[in-house]
C-alpha cells in the first residue's frame, strides 16, 4: 500500500504562526489582514494562493514549510 500525502489547500492562523514563527494572536491578526486584502467575507477560507500572493513567498516555499511534519 503506498502512502497517501496529503494537499494542503487552506490557510489558518496555526499555518501562519508555523510558517513565520509569530505568535498566534499576530498570525490570526494576519490571517484577518490577508482576508481583507483579498476582499474575502468571514466564513471564506483563505487559501495558499491568497496566503502567497499577500507575503510574496512562493507556493513550493510555503507547501514545504507545512508538510514539515
Amino acid at each position: 500500500m503506498s502512502k497517501m500525502t496529503k494537499t494542503i489547500v487552506v490557510i489558518t492562523p496555526k499555518d501562519i504562526q508555523r510558517i513565520m514563527g509569530y505568535c498566534y494572536k499576530t498570525a490570526g491578526r494576519i490571517h484577518r489582514q490577508i482576508r481583507q486584502f483579498t476582499g474575502k467575507r468571514p466564513g471564506q477560507l483563505i487559501t495558499i494562493d491568497d496566503f502567497c500572493t499577500y507575503t510574496g513567498l512562493t507556493r513550493e516555499n510555503v507547501e514545504s514549510l507545512l508538510n514539515d511534519d
